[in-house]
């Protein structure tokens, strides 16, 4: 054995109430809320993570406010369903040079990790990245780690909002996951 061995710390040694292991550990609360992944931060906000597809309550129209305005959340409950929000690329101009399939699975374990209910993707050009080109918006894709359904970009870029009937299906959803974060133990059990 090396002296740098001999001399490492070791583990405590059970103690006779780490023994006893009768009564069963609390179940885990199963409910993370939704992961919310958009395409690629502002100029702004690049470098600057804890920011990406954060509602900053003022009347500019980024992605963010756009969503939460449409969901009719206010700021706590636009939190309280994505408290996981990332975008598929840290700088604008690589979402042309390079393909997010990598990191759309490495956000999807992410999402797995932090027990994340699903992955909610903004707009169908990142949902491409998810193998989901073709999958109609708000609907779930249960195929792989965790679902992930695909919101209409809230820019107005998508034709989606000019359909009459979008505003109806999209309340639908939404209201759906906000219920769902507000009574975990009825969704999960």
């Amino acid at each position: 054995m090396s002296r740098a061995r001999k001399n490492a710390p070791q583990p405590p040694k059970p103690t006779e109430l780490d023994l006893v292991a009768d009564e069963p550990a609390p179940k885990p609360r199963a409910f993370r809320g939704y992961f919310l992944v958009g395409d690629a931060p502002p100029e702004h906000q690049i470098g600057k993570p804890h920011l990406w597809l954060t509602p900053d309550r003022s009347t500019t129209m980024h992605t963010a406010n756009l969503l939460m305005r449409l969901a009719g959340y206010s700021f706590d409950d636009f939190m309280r369903v994505f408290p996981h929000r990332t975008n598929l690329f840290p700088i604008p101009a690589r979402r042309w040079a390079c393909s997010g399939k990598a990191q759309a699975e490495a956000i999807k374990r992410q999402a797995a990790t932090c027990e994340a209910s699903g992955v909610v993707v903004v707009g169908q050009e990142i949902a491409a990245h998810f193998g989901l080109k073709s999958w109609p918006f708000l609907t779930w894709n249960g195929d792989g780690i965790r679902p992930v359904a695909i919101i209409p970009h809230p820019s107005g870029r998508s034709a989606y909002w000019k359909e009459p009937e979008a505003k109806e299906r999209a309340d639908r959803f939404f209201r759906g996951l906000l219920e769902s974060v507000n009574k975990p133990e009825e969704v999960f059990e």
